[in-house]
């Protein structure tokens, strides 16, 4: 796990109106989380049910894929959309992560999938399905809010233009939208302004800015095709390299508020995109991109399952598991507090930093550095922070400090000491 995941664990052991009440002061709307408690609640509570939920999320996108996708795309473009699902690493990554990517994929990609079939048949019930589809997205996470905005803003663009006697329906799609959106509008708005002063990030995440590079290449080739310039593939672009766009706009003019993980929530249209791009190519290249991707599926896979199953926090635990007593106490000064409030749920936990949705751990005490060094005198004490910084000049000005151990939790590194006062 990492810690966003164990922010979920935490945060959905409280009851609903909590939920609520804790997310309002964070990034994230509340379907997800309301959501995985209920399943809980239904299967349990334990880390193998918590991603059982995620992986429904996933198999939603591939179910999305066999039914109407195959349906209206055709069999190749249903094949080639499953391939490239498996084969994109992040998506294998987001499967079993307990946090709101998969289920975030499969609501965008229902809506713009929805979206495809109002500008071809303008059926009522393809409306209704993405308006639902947005909904869910938009109240399921912030970037999944934005991408289904996108998708809305492109229908209501081209039917403004092209299609004008099929506009009331669309106006009524958009008011259910708002109407549906109301009880969570006034939370985003505060959030975003929290956010605009608050986000951790430092500077652009270089990763966000290769994802872009990586869309754009896609869509130059798949572009290369005639047949390819069309309205359903410039409708994908728009969404695809729109959302990051943004995100890096924002990044680059304002603040730092766009990570590559967020753009999880648009990889259902990019493989959509891509599937019905591959078919203007001829048998042969199909061919021979149905073997790269094969091959980058089993990689995909491999990966997740060795971020999924690395023994380092298991070792550790081992390695210091008759070292730590239940009363020891546990110290912080960075977010590293999730790890170990769910490896040691019983052992009291001291953070010196504080945020305002710190509140979903319930094991956690934010406390000024006065009170842990009062409340941490004469005890044993045991630090753990993230790895590859300095060690802050509070615990050097008033600690001894020994570095015992290191482990890995995901892609996150951890440091563990043992710290005395002076």
């Amino acid at each position: 796990m990492w810690f966003d995941e164990t922010y979920t664990l935490a945060l959905i052991r409280h009851d609903y109106g909590d939920i609520i009440r804790i997310l309002k002061s964070d990034m994230h709307p509340p379907l997800y989380f309301v959501s995985l408690k209920l399943f809980c609640e239904l299967f349990g509570y334990s880390m193998e049910v918590t991603k059982i939920f995620s992986i429904l999320g996933y198999e939603g996108s591939l179910l999305l894929g066999i039914t109407l996708i195959r349906k209206h795309f055709g069999h190749r473009t249903a094949f080639f959309y499953l391939l490239i699902t498996g084969a994109v690493p992040m998506n294998f990554y987001f499967s079993v992560q307990q946090r709101s990517y998969s289920w975030s994929f499969c609501f965008v990609a229902l809506c713009f999938v929805s979206a495809l079939l109002v500008l071809q048949h303008h059926k009522p019930h393809y409306y209704i399905l993405m308006t639902a589809g947005g909904l869910l997205a938009g109240y399921n996470h912030i970037f999944s809010l934005l991408a289904v905005g996108l998708v809305f803003l492109f229908l209501n663009v081209y039917t403004l233009i092209r299609e004008r006697k099929q506009l009331w329906k669309l106006l009524l799609a958009d008011l259910a939208m708002v109407l549906g959106y109301l009880y969570w509008l006034m939370p985003l708005l505060m959030q975003t302004r929290a956010a605009a002063q608050n986000f951790w990030q430092d500077g652009p995440d270089p990763y966000s800015i290769s994802s872009f590079v990586f869309g754009i290449l896609v869509c130059a080739v798949l572009l290369i095709k005639p047949q390819n310039r069309s309205r359903t593939i410039a409708f994908a672009m728009v969404c695809v390299l729109g959302i990051q766009a943004i995100g890096l706009g924002v990044t680059f003019l304002y603040k730092p508020l766009y990570i590559a993980r967020y753009g999880a929530v648009i990889m259902g249209i990019f493989c959509l995109m891509t599937a019905i791009g591959l078919t203007a190519f001829s048998v042969r290249t199909q061919k021979i991109v149905c073997a790269v991707l094969t091959a980058m599926l089993v990689i995909s896979y491999a990966y997740a399952a060795y971020l999924e199953y690395n023994p380092s926090a298991g070792d550790f635990l081992s390695r210091n598991s008759q070292r730590i007593s239940g009363t020891d106490t546990f110290l912080y000064t960075d977010s590293a507090f999730g790890i170990a409030a769910y490896y040691f749920p019983d052992n009291p936990h001291l953070s010196t930093e504080n945020e305002s949705w710190y509140e979903a751990f319930g094991n956690v005490d934010c406390v000024t550095r006065e009170e842990a060094l009062r409340l941490t005198k004469d005890k044993p004490v045991w630090y753990i922070r993230f790895a590859g910084k300095k060690l802050p000049g509070y615990i050097q000005d008033h600690f001894r400090y020994e570095r015992l151990d290191t482990f890995t939790c995901d892609l996150n590194s951890f440091e563990f000491y043992r710290l005395e006062q002076k």
